[in-house]
Order: structure tokens, then sequence, then C-alpha cells
């Protein structure tokens, strides 16, 4: 429920007149479309009224993973010990490591990234800065991008 209470507070911040909603300015409507489910969009139209917010919402939104998109094997989150203080939401991922099979790397002055690999020594496929996501998202994508 508090993950769906977050999107409605998104959606509501999404309320903004703009005559494009292109995938250039979905953070502008309060949109993160590098990690926006579209099945995160059905959920908001259940608790908004507005339709126009729905629409903005599918047209940034990326489609759910299926069985057949490719999910990794290993998940890196690679983040300076100094700044964690200063990120709670990544804190209290990193106290549920091991619960989300997530291996946590300290690297003096790195951004805070999530690396995604299908063998331990090997280069990632994907990578993408987590800093400013929540811990709901960071736990919604871990769970469709890893092996189960």
């Amino acid at each position: 429920m508090k993950f769906v209470s977050f999107f409605v507070i998104i959606a509501s911040l999404a309320i903004l007149n703009v005559s494009s909603s292109s995938r250039e300015n979905c953070q502008e409507l309060g949109f993160n479309p590098s990690v926006l489910l579209c099945s995160t969009c059905s959920t908001v139209q259940k608790f908004v009224s507005d339709s126009s917010i729905t629409e903005k919402c599918n047209e940034c939104c990326i489609s759910n993973p299926t069985d057949s998109e490719e999910k990794y094997k290993l998940a890196v989150l690679e983040v300076d010990s100094r700044f964690i203080g200063f990120y709670p939401e990544l804190d209290a991922i990193i106290k549920m490591k091991n619960k989300l099979k997530l291996t946590v790397r300290y690297r003096f002055g790195a951004p805070t990234l999530m690396m995604f690999k299908n063998k331990k020594d090997t280069e990632p496929i994907e990578q993408l800065n987590v800093a400013s996501w929540n811990q709901e998202t960071i736990k919604d994508y871990l769970k469709s991008h890893l092996e189960t």
C-alpha cells in the first residue's frame, strides 16, 4: 500500500500543463521512465480519477519484464561508504542485501550504481544510477531483473 501511495503522489504531481508528454519531459511530469513499469500506471488509474495522468503515465512507462526478457544472475550495488548516511533509502537496501540477493561493493569516490552481471568477474551488462531511487523501486527492479 505504501508503494501505491508513493505513485499516487507522483501521479498527482504530474498535473502540469505541458503540451506534449514525450520521454524527455517525463521527469518534469514526475515520472521516471527508466524504472516506471506500465503495470504501475494501471494501479495509479484505480486511485486517480484524472485520465490524462494515466495517459501520460502510459507514455512514460516501460513494459513489464516477461519471461522472455533477459534476467541477470548477479546484482552489485557500488557505493561510496562516506555518503550512505545521506541516502537512508540505500542504507535500508544495504541492510537487506542478503534477502535481496544483492552484493554491495564499497569504492571510494564511486557514484551510486546498480550493476547487473551474468558472471562474477565480468563487465556489467546493465548499469543504473540508483542514488535517488526509493526502497520499493529498487526492490521491484531487482525482483524483475534477477533470476530466482
